[in-house]
């Protein structure tokens, strides 16, 4: 029997499932889940204020509910992805995020936190003004190979192309995550900027010391 795909706009209803798509793709593979290592949490005291922060449902960046679709596969949720044209409040991603992040995070953690922003700068990407941003990219282990990522990433472009946008879209990742670079290849992006840094120190917080953006015309 066919597989039954149904592609939706995300509901509050789905916030578990879209707090399990930002976890699992922000590990990857086998990083860690680098909003743990930059506060100091465990993953069970994240998933909380995550869902908290997700509540706030700010439109314009990664924590925001309004911005997920869902797939459904055979009736349930397969996979999720987040999208938003950037810079089209007039705030980038970046502003709107570490907005959430300030209202959310305790003054404690945030403070002790400051010790590796400075660090986290070097692997920093500007996402372009105008351009479709693709996060958060997440497709249950059961559901792999089935074509889910490219369905969720042609939804979010067919919703998103009804507004004004510079004509591309683009996605940040860690460089070593091959999976989700070849599933991004074959959505057709491409590599088209990379930064790396030889602080090793910064593999205590994030997956990689190096970081791509890849980029797909419209």
């Amino acid at each position: 029997m066919a597989d039954t795909l149904i592609v939706r706009p995300a509901t509050h209803d789905d916030i578990d499932f879209i707090a399990e798509a930002i976890c699992g793709a922000e590990k990857g593979s086998s990083g860690p889940l680098s909003y743990c290592t930059i506060f100091g949490w465990t993953e069970d005291q994240f998933r909380p204020v995550l869902k908290a922060m997700l509540e706030e449902d700010i439109e314009g960046q990664e924590l925001c509910i309004s911005d997920f679709m869902i797939v459904e596969l055979n009736g349930r949720p397969g996979g999720a992805c987040c999208a938003w044209i950037e810079g089209e409040s007039g705030l980038s991603s970046a502003i709107l995020k570490a907005s959430v992040l300030l209202e959310s995070v305790d003054s404690e953690r945030m403070q002790a936190a400051q010790q590796h922003f400075k660090r986290l700068e070097k692997l920093y990407i500007m996402r372009d003004k105008g351009a479709i941003q693709i996060e958060s990219v997440y497709v249950q282990a059961d559901a792999r190979g089935r074509g889910l990522v490219g369905c969720l990433i042609d939804s979010q472009i067919a919703r998103l192309s009804q507004r004004d946008h510079a004509g591309y879209v683009q996605v940040i990742l860690a460089a070593n995550n091959e999976p989700a670079q070849a599933a991004y290849g074959r959505a057709g992006f491409s590599v088209t900027r990379r930064v790396s840094s030889d602080d090793q120190a910064l593999l205590a917080l994030l997956p990689s010391t190096e970081k791509i953006l890849m980029q797909r015309s419209l």
